[in-house]
């Protein structure tokens, strides 16, 4: 890894010189500039696409039989330290530098799908019949609920939110009824069947993925009051339909072939691009681009801000998961037992190195 950011700092390095050095010819050579500029910029393009581009730098395959079972979820730990895969069931812990094997847990009989609470404590394991919270580091079960089609999720001020068919309800995290929560938070329709839920990163919202018999749909409340504040049709049967963004000012979702973000601070949907057959949507934690996984083994990566298109990769997409220091992106196929790692771009690292030396900080 570390002989990977040095070569590609060493293409940075042979960048600036290539750059400064058409600078200089331009000046001493003037007659010769246009065979100059025609001779480098070739050069410089490819060395600048090294620079502005993610790069897959390692397969991690995670299957140690022989026997395929494919890859149903996956997530780094919130202090980036491990990155945490689910295999039918199985729950493996791999050092996230390293790409080692270090334990595992068994939480289901079938394929499940896991989350970190915030403070990396408690892993939520969840699939179509029950709901388990263990304890992160000794993979001691802490809870389970056995109820079919039920999920989780914490929030950074470790509340509890268990959803079960079309209700929510509360509890804090030592599983004693919430005071803040003490209702019940029902969507009405009663064959609805919310399959996801999800606190936004400073917990003011809860974003719900519901499935009802025709159509699936998000709905976001405030964490407040749990006033209702947005809906929208979204596609189904995947729980990587939709992505808060850092600030929890915005949140993007993959309604049916086309990406929509919508600016909660605003109240109005602030981009809708034609993107077909997506599958996953992750903004990365520093803000700066939102990362789409499409069912033909494609990666789109869009600026998070304007939206623009900055490249397109080629690997498994069904899944995404980012590092907390956003300089790693892991992605699998739920047909597969790879996870493909890519790197950020080098322009992203080098911001944030020469901002750590200085004191600042990397604006979102």
């Amino acid at each position: 890894m570390r002989l990977y950011i040095t070569f590609k700092i060493i293409i940075f390095i042979l960048s600036t010189f290539l750059l400064n050095g058409s600078q200089n010819v331009l000046v001493s050579q003037e007659d010769n500039y246009l065979d100059v500029v025609t001779s480098i910029k070739p050069i410089q393009d490819i060395i600048m696409g090294y620079y502005k581009s993610w790069d897959l730098i390692y397969i991690l395959p995670t299957n140690l039989n022989s026997t395929k079972t494919g890859i149903n979820s996956l997530a780094y730990s919130p202090d980036g330290t491990e990155l945490v895969t689910s295999s039918c069931g199985k729950i493996s812990f791999w050092n996230a530098l390293t790409f080692e094997f270090t334990r595992a847990l068994y939480a289901h009989k079938y394929r499940a799908e896991i989350e970190f609470s915030p403070d990396g404590e408690q892993l939520i394991t969840s699939n179509d019949n029950s709901t388990k919270i263990w304890n992160s580091k000794t993979v001691d079960m802490i809870r389970t609920i056995n109820q079919a089609g039920s999920c989780a999720t914490f929030s950074v001020t470790k509340q509890l939110a268990i959803c079960e068919n079309n209700a929510i309800s509360f509890k804090n995290r030592d599983n004693t009824p919430s005071t803040r929560n003490a209702h019940v938070l029902l969507v009405p329709e009663t064959q609805a069947r919310i399959y996801f839920i999800t606190y936004s990163p400073n917990g003011a919202y809860l974003a719900a993925l519901v499935k009802y018999p025709k159509k699936s749909e998000l709905i976001l409340w405030d964490s407040e009051h749990y006033r209702q504040i947005y809906t929208k049709q979204i596609v189904a049967g995947t729980r990587q339909a939709i992505s808060f963004s850092p600030d929890s000012e915005r949140i993007a979702l993959a309604t049916p072939d086309i990406l929509v973000v919508y600016s909660i601070k605003i109240k109005q949907e602030i981009y809708s691009g034609e993107h077909k057959n997506i599958c996953s949507v992750r903004y990365t934690p520093n803000n700066l681009y939102i990362i789409i996984g499409f069912t033909e083994l494609k990666i789109e990566v869009l600026g998070a801000q304007k939206f623009t298109p900055q490249q397109t990769l080629s690997g498994p997409s069904s899944f995404l998961t980012i590092a907390p220091d956003s300089n790693h992106l892991a992605t699998c196929a739920l047909s597969d037992d790879v996870i493909y790692i890519w790197q950020a771009p080098l322009e992203f690292i080098l911001t944030k190195l020469s901002q750590k030396k200085s004191g600042t900080v990397l604006s979102s």
